[in-house]
């Protein structure tokens, strides 16, 4: 059997705070027969650093390819850079998952895990798609529909998957509903990417106005789930604090690809909103 690991464990008591009850029950239990989590080391920094490479490329490649205005703005290169990094961590993610998988260890196992490795996934099959596209764009809108659908049909795959890693993390039931809510963000964005379709495609938007009113309303919801998955994430942070769940470096590798992500993508949307 695995060795005990130490990614959840009972923390030390702190002077004036109430003293919480053990961790008992399935989540203790399921930990003894984990295999120690990887430490961080110096593979783990080069391997971000090649995710980071690996996708800041792709798109620099596509906005080469699609020889945009906005894509060669200041806005645009800044914004690549910081998504690149934070998809960079994802990746590294994937590249753990696929060597401890090869060496039979478990691997995601909390929830901070499961955001490393969908986000990550999904990170690299949106650049991909965005490469693709740039190297057919014309003038033609059907492009843009298709780079639209297949960006909504990965996010819907990677709402499955949160969907089906809240089934299968260690964890209280508080960490179950914030995967519930990452899964239900993804699921508006592809909702918000097949509208936009649609509308774009199909329907002159000065006809439709009230569905381009439908449409903008979707893009509300997704800065106000942005900002909910980020207040749930931080009360289930302040829960396993309080229970004493101590979790490894790459949970909290997610939680901060959780936060960075959604910052990132609110001042996106609300800088093209002003424009």
């Amino acid at each position: 059997m695995f060795e005990s690991n130490d990614t959840v464990e009972s923390l030390p008591p702190i002077d004036g705070e109430p003293v919480a009850e053990p961790i008992e029950g399935p989540l203790m239990a399921a930990a003894e027969l984990l295999p120690p989590q990887p430490r961080m080391g110096i593979i783990h920094i080069m391997l971000w650093t090649a995710g980071t490479a690996v996708i800041l490329t792709l798109y620099r490649n596509a906005a080469v390819l699609s020889d945009s205005e906005f894509e060669q703005g200041v806005f645009r290169q800044v914004t690549t850079l910081i998504w690149s990094m934070i998809a960079g961590i994802g990746l590294c993610g994937v590249f753990v998952w696929v060597m401890r998988r090869r060496a039979g260890l478990a691997f995601p196992v909390h929830p901070g895990h499961w955001v490393l490795v969908v986000g990550g996934a999904l990170s690299l099959a949106y650049a991909l798609i965005w490469l693709v596209w740039a190297a057919v764009i014309d003038d033609n809108n059907r492009w843009f529909t298709l780079l639209r659908c297949a960006y909504a049909l990965a996010s819907l795959l990677a709402m499955g998957m949160f969907w089906f890693s809240a089934w299968r993390t260690l964890g209280p039931s508080y960490w179950v509903v914030f995967l519930g809510v990452v899964a239900s963000r993804n699921g508006l964005v592809a909702l918000e990417l097949v509208l936009y379709s649609c509308f774009d495609r199909w329907f002159p938007l000065t006809i439709v106005a009230d569905g381009w009113h439908l449409f903008i309303i979707i893009i509300e919801i997704v800065i106000i789930i942005e900002i909910t998955q980020v207040v749930v994430m931080v009360t289930c942070l302040f829960k396993d604090r309080r229970v004493r769940v101590r979790r490894d470096w790459m949970h909290w590798a997610g939680m901060v690809v959780v936060l960075s992500s959604a910052l990132l993508t609110i001042a996106q949307r609300v800088y093209f909103q002003l424009l």
